[in-house]
């Protein structure tokens, strides 16, 4: 999870979690940093929600 998201998202146990919520989340992680890898190698920014506004921000 990206750091932006950390501070936002509030902690659940992972004991709390079904395995498919465990299995979910793990992808939409990998899906994420597929993305910003994608985004460095082309030199882009991200394009954020960031407290109420769009942001860009470097990869």
């Amino acid at each position: 999870m990206s750091q932006l998201l950390k501070d936002r998202v509030p902690k659940i146990a992972e004991a709390d979690l079904s395995e498919e919520a465990c299995k979910a989340i793990a992808a939409a992680n990998r899906a994420g940093e597929k993305l910003r890898a994608r985004k460095r190698a082309l030199g882009q920014k991200l394009v954020i929600w960031q407290d109420g506004k769009v942001v860009e921000v470097s990869p």
